[in-house]
């Protein structure tokens, strides 16, 4: 199965663009969309099996929210970034700058700092 996570927030609340290039990237029959913003994303994510994928839609914010989402939970699918937030500082960085693929999230999700902010 694919799992499309999107964040209808993402590019200043036009996804649809995105979400139409992500759907037709995933052209699976058994493709599931959800709205990342109403689901927990740790549930969702470390339910699925190895057999699975999922593909996130959004962009910088979007990272930062699955990010702290998924942090020290074990899960065995690959998880994808399709490109569709406003400034994809993340994606750049990676010298990522096209629309062609997404981008593998997994190596990026694990040992990442902890910062407190004000307690």
């Amino acid at each position: 199965m694919t799992l499309i996570l999107y964040n209808p927030y993402a590019n200043n609340t036009d996804i649809t663009t995105a979400l139409a290039g992500v759907r037709a990237y995933a052209a699976a029959p058994d493709t599931v969309e959800k709205d990342l913003t109403q689901v927990d994303l740790r549930q969702e994510i470390c339910a699925l099996t190895e057999n699975d994928r999922v593909l996130i839609c959004g962009g910088d914010g979007t990272i930062m929210r699955l990010a702290n989402a998924l942090d020290g939970a074990e899960y065995t699918v690959p998880v994808y970034l399709w490109k569709s937030g406003t400034g994809n500082d993340f994606l750049r960085d990676l010298g990522k700058n096209d629309d062609s693929d997404p981008v593998l999230l997994n190596p990026y999700l694990v040992g990442l700092p902890h910062v407190e902010i004000k307690g």
